[in-house]
């Protein structure tokens, strides 16, 4: 029996003609979207970006869903940590170009791209959580790590959000129930990273993130070939 990989290039063609139809969403259209759709809590969104394209449709950049439910009820997503929420995370503060790359591994990885191209050796400091004090006490007191500076740590989270708001459109598929909202989101990546004809352009940012730093769902990674989704 063959092991060789179905090629999803017709499929690959379908996805991407049946979100080209839908609305797309900016950063400035979230809270607006949010209200004419509150009966969307939990769902999976897909993420396009400037310059990128396939077959003359936006090419798909990004595929994720969030990951917070009340644990008693699988089927209910907790309002607190909706879909929408989600997107705010990625897009960074609402009232300044800020944001946390803690709180969202997609503006981390933009961030690890981005340094990676600059050949920035601040990379160091960037890739490590400082979410917890007892991580970050960790990092400060190891002389032997680039140091942490919080003006250049905020340049940073500036030039990601500047990158995503001017760059990155998306449009959310409604999924309440978790188990099937992570089938259809890795159903998704599956059938796109399959396609043989699928690819980014030579100048896409993705191309820089370091192969030690994949993640499926993030949106720059190498993990599935030319995919990069």
């Amino acid at each position: 029996m063959s092991s060789q990989k179905k090629d999803t290039k017709d499929l690959c063609l379908k996805i991407h003609k049946f979100f080209g139809k839908l609305p797309k969403y900016k950063m400035a259209d979230i809270k607006i979207a949010q209200q004419n759709n509150r009966d969307v809590i939990g769902g999976v969104y897909v993420m396009f970006e400037e310059g990128e394209s396939y077959h003359g449709y936006s090419r798909i950049t990004r595929i994720g869903t969030h990951q917070a439910d009340k644990k008693t009820a699988p089927d209910i997503p907790d309002k607190s940590q909706s879909v929408w929420k989600r997107m705010r995370q990625h897009y960074g503060y609402m009232k300044s170009l800020l944001g946390r790359k803690d709180g969202s591994i997609f503006r981390k990885n933009i961030g690890i791209a981005m340094l990676k191209k600059s050949r920035d050796s601040y990379i160091e400091a960037w890739l490590f959580d400082r979410t917890s004090r007892a991580n970050r006490e960790k990092y400060d007191s190891d002389k032997s790590k680039v140091p942490y500076n919080k003006e250049k740590q905020d340049q940073i989270e500036a030039k990601v959000s500047d990158y995503i708001r001017n760059k990155i459109s998306f449009v959310v598929i409604p999924i309440n129930n978790r188990k099937k909202r992570h089938d259809f989101e890795y159903g998704l990546i599956s059938a796109i990273c399959q396609a043989s004809d699928f690819y980014p352009s030579k100048n896409w940012l993705g191309t820089c993130i370091p192969e030690t730093h994949n993640d499926v769902g993030a949106g720059i990674s190498r993990e599935i070939g030319r995919a990069h989704v």
